[in-house]
């Protein structure tokens, strides 16, 4: 098929880089599994478009044999049903302005760690990370000041572009976490899995620091490294 064409012509051209028969294997192999990837993705939102248009024909059939009175009775409900979806988007957008200006609760993702260590598909995940990240505040009834410092020197500012990411209410910080919090080093907590003391308990006093890092474990020490340089607490 295409797929398992287009890989053979990926392994030549490995060929053509030196690789041993083995590597070209192996990028054969990863090629056809990304190509079935994604036939695999526009199967699926071909099916989802599908269903998406019988359910609102099926809607519209129902709607067409409902008397005058019943649809009048289904547009009320409707128009209620998204103001409060409204109102509930509008506090919820309320909470977390109120929160990047001024909550006491900060929790910063240093992604000036992740600088220049990633491979493609690691900072492809840590921006998604980001992603889910934002979304679970966002959805906080008490959201916490959200902070991104070193996005200037991560490299992924085309990402997060991408999904937006100005229009999240969070604290944008172009310098590294240190720069933004220089009054309050002794405040800062780094958070890894090398320090020897155990998070009991959290305090709104601190400000807690996460490693923007996807490294499968191959940079290990390095957040503990980092807070030991900065000389902050882990």
């Amino acid at each position: 098929d295409s797929a398992r064409a287009d890989a053979d012509a990926d392994a030549d051209a490995a060929e053509g880089e030196g690789l041993s028969k083995s590597q070209r294997k192996k990028r054969a192999r990863q090629a056809r599994w990304e190509a079935k990837k994604a036939q695999r993705k526009a199967q699926e939102k071909q099916q989802r478009q599908l269903a998406k248009r019988h359910h609102l024909q099926e809607r519209q059939a129902w709607f067409d044999g409902l008397s005058e009175e019943q649809r009048a009775d289904v547009k009320a409900a409707s128009a209620a049903a998204r103001d409060a979806r409204q109102r509930g988007k509008q506090q919820q957008r309320e909470r977390l302005a109120a929160a990047a200006e001024g909550s006491e609760w900060h929790v910063v993702v240093d992604l000036a760690l992740g600088a220049g260590r990633m491979q493609p598909k690691e900072a492809k995940s840590l921006v998604q990370q980001l992603r889910s990240c934002y979304a679970a505040n966002r959805r906080a009834e008490r959201p916490a000041c959200l902070v991104l410092a070193g996005v200037q020197e991560s490299g992924l500012e085309a990402q997060l572009e991408a999904l937006r990411y100005r229009d999240w209410h969070l604290v944008r910080q172009p310098a590294s976490f240190q720069h933004a919090y220089q009054d309050r080093l002794q405040d800062v907590v780094y958070l890894t899995a090398d320090s020897e003391v155990e998070l009991q308990d959290l305090s709104p006093r601190e400000v807690y620091v996460v490693g923007g890092l996807v490294d499968r474990n191959r940079f290990k020490g390095l957040a503990a490294s980092a807070a030991a340089e900065h000389r902050v607490r882990t």
